[in-house]
């Protein structure tokens, strides 16, 4: 667990996430996590995909929540997996409301992109 090898979640969380069968991937481009808080599910859901081309998204309306999302995040994937080599989804996160994400006049606010993560942590990484 310390070393971001495993991340805990209950049981029906990971069945939720294993209903969705990404493994079979096909037309699927997004992925879009609502209330996504505190990001177990964005993360299995991004370690599904990893070497996809696919954007993994994550909306909460909870500043607070989103930050230990984004931690969570960082930690079992991004860092983990560049470390490793290999190539991520696009993983962002939003902090909006979730009723209203996507509509015209939506304010939600990028907090964090994980392509933008990965060139500051592996500048010379060159994508695709």
């Amino acid at each position: 667990y310390q070393q971001a090898r495993i991340y805990g979640m209950d049981c029906s969380s990971g069945a939720a996430i294993a209903a969705l069968d990404l493994k079979k991937k096909g037309a699927i481009t997004r992925v879009l996590d609502l209330c996504c808080c505190p990001g177990a599910k964005l993360c299995m859901i991004a370690d599904q995909l990893l070497g996809h081309k696919i954007e993994v998204v994550g909306v909460d309306i909870s500043q607070d929540r989103l930050t230990i999302c984004k931690k969570m995040v960082k930690k079992y994937i991004v860092d983990v997996e560049l470390e490793k080599g290999n190539e991520l989804p696009g993983i962002k996160l939003y902090h909006g409301d979730g009723t209203t994400f996507g509509n015209k006049g939506d304010c939600s606010k990028l907090i964090f992109d994980s392509a933008a993560e990965a060139e500051e942590l592996f500048p010379d990484l060159k994508p695709g």
